[in-house]
C-alpha cells in the first residue's frame, strides 16, 4: 500500500472519509487491513474489513485484532440495510467482478446520507497501464480499470450516489460520494 505512505494522498483520503468517533465504517477489499487500521486509529471508529480472500482475513485476524473482519466479495455484502455510516474501497474497484451490483450493495449497506470514498488507479497513467499489463496479461485476470469519468458515471447511473468531490493525482484518483435518501 505505497499510496498510504504518501502524506498528500493519505491526507486527501482521510479528509474525504473524515472518520469520526463511534462511526461504523466498511472497508471493501481490505487486503491486509493497512488502510482499515489507519481509519480505525484516526477516527476511533468501528471498522469492518471485508475481503474475498480467506488468507487475507486470517492475516488481519492475527495481525490486526482491533478490526472486525468479514469474508465476502463486494457484490454480496452480508450486512443489513443501512448498517454503515461510511464505506470506502482503496485500489479494489478494478477487482469488482460486477461493478453495478457491487455499488448497489454499497448503497444498500450505507445509511441515507452516508459517505462513500473510492481510491483507484487511473488506467490512463503509466502505473495504470503497467497494472493492466500485469493483472490481465501476466496473471491472466480479467480486470476492468475504470477511469475517473467512468466511475463517476457508474455512481450516477445507479442513482443512489451524489458525487461530491473528485481529485485526480499521481497514478490514480479519489472520489467522494453521498448516498441519496
Amino acid at each position: 500500500m505505497s499510496w498510504v505512505r504518501n502524506e498528500r494522498y493519505r491526507t486527501t483520503f482521510l479528509r474525504l472519509l473524515s472518520p469520526g468517533r463511534n462511526e461504523r465504517i466498511l472497508d471493501v477489499g481490505a487486503g491486509k487491513g493497512v488502510v482499515a487500521d489507519l481509519v480505525q486509529r484516526t477516527g476511533s471508529s468501528e471498522v469492518h474489513a471485508l475481503d474475498p480472500s480467506e488468507k487475507r482475513i486470517e492475516f488481519m485476524q492475527r495481525e490486526r485484532p482491533n478490526l472486525r473482519t468479514c469474508l465476502s466479495s463486494a457484490d454480496s455484502i452480508p450486512y443489513p440495510d443501512g448498517t454503515f455510516d461510511k464505506a470506502y474501497s482503496t485500489l479494489s474497484v478494478h477487482h469488482f467482478t460486477d461493478k453495478q451490483t457491487s455499488f448497489r450493495e454499497l448503497a444498500r449497506v450505507l445509511r441515507p446520507g452516508g459517505t462513500l470514498v473510492i481510491v483507484d488507479i487511473s488506467p490512463k497513467t503509466l502505473v495504470g497501464r503497467i497494472n493492466r499489463w500485469w493483472e490481465n496479461g501476466i496473471r491472466r485476470e480479467h480486470l476492468v480499470f475504470l477511469d475517473l469519468d467512468e466511475l463517476v458515471g457508474l455512481l450516477k447511473q445507479e442513482g443512489r450516489f451524489e458525487v461530491r468531490e473528485t481529485k485526480a493525482g499521481g497514478p490514480g484518483y479519489f472520489v467522494q460520494a453521498l448516498k441519496t435518501a
